[in-house]
C-alpha cells in the first residue's frame, strides 16, 4: 500500500519509519548489530549501510546498500507489506563486488552507490559515487549508464563528455529528468532523459554564496530534492544549510522600498523593473513600497522609481553605468528621491545607489532578492 505521509530514514544498518505524528519505529533490518547482507523477511534481512532511501508510488522502499566494501554495493528493495508494514527484502541490482559493469540484476556492479531517485515510469536512478557515474535501473532490473564520467575535471556535456566528482544525491522528475548533487564538484547538475548534462547552480568553489546559477556557491552538497513546481532543495553539507533553487522561468514578484524625498508631497510613486529581452513590469503606490509582479526568476532586473505630485513627475532614476566590474555596480541620480534601492540596504551599500538585482526564488519578496554590494 502507498506510504502516504510516512518518512523513511537510513540509520546505519536499519531503515526507520517516521509517521506523520512523529512516531518513529523500526521498519526493516536490525537482526544484527553489525549489519551484513541477507535478503528475505524484514525481521531477518541484513544491510551493510542504508543510503539514498526512496519510496515509489506503490509504497515500495528502495535503498543503496553502499558501504563500498564486502557485500555492499547493491540496490535493495523492501516491498510494501500489509497495513503499512514492511514486506520482503530483495536485491534488484548489484553483484556486491565494487566495480563498474552494466548488466541485469546481480550481473551489474556498483562502487559505493549513494543517492537513489525514482521517475514516473518506475525507473530507478543511482548516484554511483565512486564510479563517478549516474546509473539507471529499469523495472526489469536492467542497469545502464545514463551519464558517464571520471573524477574531475568538471565538464558538462552528453554521455561520456560529462564529468562528475563523487555524486551523492539524486532527485528525479516524472519524465526522467534527474538532478544531481555533484558533491566534490560543489555543483547541482541536471541530466536530461537523453543524457545531456548541464549545471543548474554552483560556481565550483567550496564556499557559500547565494545568487542565480553560477553566481551561487555550495560546499559539498550531498542531497537534493525536487517538488512539483520544479523547485530544488539542496542539503549544502559543509555549509550546514538547506538551499532553495527556483526554476528559471518561474514567474515571481519583487518588493521594492524607498525613502520619501525631503520637503516634497508625493501623490504617487511608480517602481519599474527592466531587463534585457523581458517585458517591462511596474507597480504604483502612494506609500513607500510596492510589489512588482510578473517577473521571471533567474533574470537580472534594474529597478527605477519616479515620484509624481501637483508640480509634475520627477525624472526616472535611469542607471548610469560606471566602470564595468564583476559586480556590475550601477549608480543612479535621483533628484526627487533621497534613496532608491531594495530593502534592506545591502551590506556596504549607500543611499543614492541602486544595485543590479536577481530574483531567484519567488514569491518570498526581499528574502529572494540578491544584490551586488
Amino acid at each position: 500500500m502507498p506510504q502516504v505521509g510516512n518518512a523513511f530514514v537510513g540509520d546505519q544498518h536499519l531503515i526507520r519509519k517516521v509517521a506523520p505524528t512523529g512516531a518513529t519505529s523500526l521498519y526493516v533490518g536490525g537482526a544484527s548489530a553489525t549489519g551484513g547482507y541477507k535478503d528475505g523477511a524484514p525481521n531477518t534481512a541484513l544491510f551493510y549501510y542504508t543510503l539514498g532511501i526512496r519510496v515509489d508510488a506503490a509504497g515500495d522502499v528502495f535503498n543503496a546498500d553502499g558501504n563500498g566494501i564486502g557485500a555492499g554495493n547493491r540496490i535493495r528493495e523492501t516491498a510494501a507489506g500489509v497495513a503499512g508494514a514492511a514486506g520482503l527484502v530483495s536485491t534488484i541490482a548489484g553483484s556486491g563486488t565494487p566495480g563498474f559493469t552494466d548488466g541485469t540484476g546481480v550481473a551489474a556492479s556498483f562502487s559505493q552507490p549513494a543517492g537513489i531517485a525514482v521517475d514516473g515510469a518506475g525507473n530507478l536512478y543511482v548516484a554511483d559515487s565512486r564510479n563517478h557515474r549516474i546509473r539507471k535501473i529499469t523495472p526489469a532490473g536492467v542497469v545502464t549508464t545514463v551519464a558517464d564520467g571520471a573524477p574531475g575535471p568538471f565538464a558538462d556535456g552528453t554521455g561520456t563528455a560529462a564529468a562528475f566528482n563523487q555524486p551523492m544525491g539524486l532527485a528525479a522528475e516524472a519524465d526522467g529528468t534527474v538532478y544531481v548533487a555533484d558533491t566534490m564538484n560543489h555543483r547541482i547538475r541536471k541530466v536530461t532523459p537523453g543524457g545531456e548534462v548541464t549545471t543548474v547552480a554552483g560556481s565550483g568553489s567550496p564556499t557559500f554564496a547565494d545568487g542565480a546559477g553560477a553566481a551561487a556557491s555550495f560546499n559539498q552538497p550531498q542531497g537534493v530534492a525536487v517538488d512539483s513546481t520544479g523547485t530544488l532543495y539542496v542539503a549544502d553539507t559543509m555549509n550546514s544549510r538547506i538551499r532553495k533553487i527556483a526554476p528559471v522561468g518561474t514567474i515571481g514578484e519583487l518588493r521594492v522600498t524607498w525613502s520619501a524625498p525631503a520637503g516634497a508631497i508625493v501623490n504617487v510613486y511608480v517602481a519599474t523593473a527592466n531587463a534585457a529581452e523581458q517585458p517591462t513590469r511596474s507597480c504604483n503606490t502612494a506609500t513607500l513600497s510596492c510589489t512588482i509582479t510578473g517577473l521571471t526568476s533567474g533574470v537580472e532586473y534594474t529597478i527605477t522609481v519616479t515620484a509624481t505630485n501637483a508640480a509634475g513627475t520627477s525624472p526616472a532614476s535611469p542607471p548610469r553605468r560606471q566602470r564595468r566590474t564583476e559586480t556590475d555596480r550601477r549608480r543612479v541620480r535621483t533628484p526627487s528621491l533621497s534613496y532608491l534601492g531594495c530593502a534592506p540596504l545591502p551590506e556596504g551599500g549607500r543611499e543614492g545607489e541602486v544595485y543590479a538585482a536577481t530574483l531567484v526564488s519567488p514569491p518570498d519578496s526581499t528574502d529572494t532578492l540578491f544584490v551586488s554590494p
